[in-house]
């Protein structure tokens, strides 16, 4: 238990997976690049209580963005989407 408690405690999370990047002017900046379906983008806007700024979008696999936009609607602190590449308007 002991072991487990430890690497528990100084595990930092993953590269690219909600790791946090830096604080300007009051803003935490997260990247999230890791976060390729629509699922884990959910998954990942689920985890903040606080206001943001979702930055999204990229190639095209093929996904369905339904349930993403759904979740989008419903999170009130979603201030803003900012959507880019093959996917922005499929997206939108």
């Amino acid at each position: 238990m002991e072991i487990i408690r430890r690497v528990a405690e100084s595990f930092e999370g993953l590269p690219h997976r909600l790791q946090f990047v830096e604080e300007k002017n009051e803003v935490l900046f997260f990247n999230d690049s890791c976060s390729t379906t629509p699922e884990t983008c959910s998954a990942a806007i689920k985890a903040f209580d606080k206001p943001i700024i979702l930055i999204a979008g990229g190639s095209d696999k093929g996904a369905d963005y339904t349930l993403l936009g759904e979740e989008l609607i419903k999170r009130l602190n979603v201030k803003a989407v900012v959507l880019m590449g093959e996917t922005k308007k499929k997206i939108e």
